[in-house]
């Protein structure tokens, strides 16, 4: 028998789903009558509201996300001759939100609205590069010609007026320059801080490398680190990979692995393929993770879908140890040789080994001098302590003992305990 206690508090509990109900009702049909009111001003030519409209169906903010009915109300606000219409649909053009991606189509719509800053950045990225004539949809577009003085004009003008985006992308340039002077450093880091405080994402990313590399300001491990976390804990994307290579070498934070690998999946989660290779390596090594070579190689096989030369590298291994793969020297040297055309070092390392040694091809000597070379180039030790092996013993290039020297005397200052054997040894 159910008490009268009983019978009220399951009383009291059906009124309140009864007024909870209610209440998510009433806001739903205010919602759809706000939506009604708005899409009636949009399509009585109100452009506020077509734009307002265009922006929610694109951004999906009040209402499901729908590319196509943004399109239209952008394409209504810019018939109407909003710049802010124009821009919006240039935008929709270039990423195909609702139209079929046209990037000509798009510059003209961004020249259109020239008055607007964002547009005049997407112009002046456009005649930077110039446009090289395509057909589309059946139709020949002729090529917009590159433009690099009037490019400089509206980036100049942009960076006048500190916007962000023209800031970030003349620090981005300045950055490809392995020649970064003092001054130049200085410019970078100014620029990125004034993007920064004006909440560019992107400038804050780049923050972390100047902090690491001391770019524009001195080397500072313990402040990329809390720039990085920061940018994590405020839900940015593009950061964890960071934390965990820090965590993992103890940059700015006390090494851990188990943190390291923590925020490796969360990045590798994100689609960020060089955290996909680093939980690859660890199920394929079985140390902080469950041995799983199955699912190392998935996640291997789907970044050399996109060209990750890490991830190629070490399917190179696997071919060559008979790890989840049948052993096989043949694929290894030609995994190696794509992986190390890409430009990953380790590659070229044992692809210069595999012609001294005659794995999977033919020796070659010029070969083994050639790749060792490369390696060389961007510092590699074990690729600089081959390459003095080359010179010492006149492998693919003339007999160098004072070269050989050098190399090798600049890998033990970098901790090389093997270079440091072969100078002992000598090298007549």
């Amino acid at each position: 028998m159910v008490s009268g206690a009983v019978k009220i508090k399951s009383l009291f509990w059906l009124i309140l789903i009864f007024l909870t109900a209610t209440n998510l009702a009433f806001a739903a049909v205010k919602e759809e009558s706000i939506a009604d009111s708005l899409r009636q001003k949009a399509q009585a030519g109100d452009v506020y509201s077509q734009l307002k409209l265009g922006e929610e169906f694109l951004y999906g903010v009040n209402r499901s996300r729908n590319l196509n009915l943004a399109f239209y109300y952008f394409n209504m606000a810019a018939e109407q001759g909003s710049d802010v219409g124009n821009f919006y649909v240039g935008y929709c053009h270039e990423y195909g939100y609702g139209v079929t991606k046209n990037i000509f189509k798009a510059y003209s719509y961004y020249e259109k609205a020239i008055s607007l800053d964002e547009a005049k950045f997407k112009v002046a990225l456009i005649l930077e590069r110039g446009l090289r004539g395509a057909k589309i949809d059946g139709k020949y577009y002729g090529s917009i010609d590159q433009n690099k003085v009037r490019a400089k004009e509206l980036q100049d003008f942009l960076i006048s007026k500190k916007y962000p985006p023209a800031m970030v992308n003349l620090a981005e340039k300045l950055l490809k320059n392995r020649n970064i002077t003092p001054e130049s450093g200085q410019y970078i880091f100014e620029l990125l801080s004034e993007a920064a405080e004006q909440n560019d994402v992107q400038a804050k990313k780049y923050l972390i490398d100047c902090y690491l590399e001391g770019i524009g300001t001195a080397v500072n491990e313990e402040q990329a680190f809390k720039e990085a976390y920061k940018l994590y804990t405020a839900e940015v994307k593009g950061v964890a990979g960071k934390l965990g290579l820090f965590y993992e070498r103890g940059i700015g934070v006390a090494p851990d692995m188990l943190e390291a690998i923590k925020f490796y999946q969360i990045a590798a989660d994100e689609g960020e393929g060089f955290a996909k290779v680093k939980i690859a390596e660890q199920h394929l090594s079985g140390f902080y993770l469950k041995t799983d070579v199955e699912k190392a190689l998935k996640l291997l096989h789907e970044e050399m879908r996109n060209n990750n030369g890490a991830a190629i590298k070490i399917l190179a291994d696997c071919f060559l140890k008979g790890i989840g793969l049948e052993k096989d020297e043949k694929q290894a040297f030609l995994f190696y040789l794509r992986s190390a055309g890409l430009g990953d070092v380790a590659a070229q390392y044992e692809l210069a080994n595999c012609f001294r040694n005659g794995v999977g091809t033919q020796i070659d000597e010029s070969a083994v001098f050639f790749w060792a070379k490369q390696g060389s180039s961007v510092g590699d030790i074990d690729c600089m302590r081959l390459l003095a092996e080359c010179y010492a013993h006149g492998i693919g290039t003339p007999k160098e003992i004072k070269t050989a020297e050098r190399l090798l005397i600049a890998c033990v200052k970098a901790g090389d305990d093997k270079a440091a054997l072969l100078l002992k040894r000598g090298l007549e």
